[in-house]
Formats: C-alpha cells, structure tokens, sequence
C-alpha cells in the first residue's frame, strides 16, 4: 500500500469522486530607460582671454515603455474554458473518471494549498446522452459528493444563477488541518453551463475564507459543451 494521499491529492480525488457521484446518482449521464541620474557633459570654465565654447545641450533620447507582461495571476486556461485572478500562478492537474467504458476528465488549476489556504477552478464535461434537464438535482449532488469527499460539514447553501445558468453557492467546515486545531472552511461556487459543470472554491481558516470574495467575482466561463 502507497503513502497516504496528500491533502492536494485528497482534494483532487474528492473533486472526481463528486464528477461520479454525479454520473451515477443522476441516472448515469454527467522596461522603460530610466532619465533619472543622467547628467550631461560639464562644460569647461572660462580663462583669461578665452571664452569658452559652450558644450552642446544634452539631448535626452526618446522614453521607450517596457513591453508589459501579462500578470501570471489575471489567468486564463490555454483551453480558453474559463478566466479568474488567482492569488499566485496556477497549477494544472488531470483527473479521469470511467464509466461504461466512457471517459470523464477533469481538469483543475490551483494556486494555494489545501485547504489552509487555497483557490482553485476545475471543469468536467459531462458525455453529449448526459440528462440536464434537472439542474438543481445535479448540482445539489455535486456539492454533497464534494462536501463528504472533504469530511465537511454544510454551513450554508443557496441555488441562484450565474450568468444565466444555474448555480449553487456552499460554504462548508472541515477537520483542522495538520499544524492547526482550527477548522478549516471552503466556499465554492458549482454552475452547470450546458454539459459542462465548473466547481470555484477557495479555502482557508477564515469563516468565509479570505479568497473567497474577490476569487468568485473574477471567474468568468469563456467556453462550454452545448
């Protein structure tokens, strides 16, 4: 038998055992140049009998702006799925699920670590026979499936919409995690955009965690299955 799983794997497993959770209870379906400092030439004092020449005027060369580089944290997916503002650069992992001999992959970006301090954004695209005619029921199962796979507990749930598709909001507790005798707390935004389901979270030891606000307010879908 391996090593225990890490709290990052952990994570990643609770988010696909949610994807199956969801298929099977759900009927199977799923520089510029700086001028400062820059003197010219001194010219050279006067003698007797001589006048000096004065020494030509310093001509600045012309500013040229530094190319900007995209902050690494105003991020979007090389898939173009989705866009958010992550406190630090995203990590990619992979994730898949198989039922009936179909492949349900789940891919996840994450700045932070689990679930002291984290935000993340992962996507699953459900097969095209997948029944998505009942949201709230999908969504519901999707929030507990996550919520048991963390050893959580509900704090609060709501159903609302996210640019016209349907949404859940959970904020939830977890155990203390290790160093910490502190519960730990996740919030997370679940949508179900045509065949694609999306999970935002962030977490934290802060009730609602700190990331949270500014987090869910950045994330935007660019792209999903019909």
């Amino acid at each position: 038998m391996g090593p225990p799983p890490t709290d990052g794997a952990r994570r990643r497993r609770l988010v696909a055992l949610a994807v199956v959770a969801t298929l099977v209870l759900a009927g199977g379906g799923v520089t510029g140049i700086l001028l400062a400092g820059h003197t010219a030439r001194p010219q050279l004092g006067a003698t007797a009998g001589h006048t000096a020449t004065p020494a030509p005027t310093a001509t600045a060369p012309p500013f040229t702006a530094a190319p900007t580089t995209p902050d690494p944290t105003d991020f979007t997916d090389p898939a173009a799925t989705f866009h958010a503002a992550f406190v630090s650069s995203p990590v990619e992992h992979h994730d898949s699920t198989t039922l009936r001999g179909e492949q349900v992959p789940t891919v996840t970006w994450e700045d932070g670590g689990w679930p002291d301090d984290d935000s993340l954004v992962s996507y699953s695209t459900y097969p095209a026979d997948f029944d998505v005619s009942t949201p709230n029921v999908i969504l519901d199962i999707e929030g507990k499936a996550a919520i048991a796979g963390a050893g959580g507990t509900v704090v609060s749930k709501t159903f609302e919409t996210y640019a016209g598709f349907p949404s859940e909001v959970v904020l939830f507790s977890m155990p203390p995690p290790r160093g910490s005798s502190s519960p730990a707390f996740a919030e997370a935004r679940i949508i179900l955009a045509g065949h694609t389901l999306f999970d935002v979270v962030a977490a934290g030891l802060e009730n609602p965690p700190t990331r949270w606000p500014d987090f869910v307010a950045s994330f935007k879908i660019l792209s999903h299955a019909p």
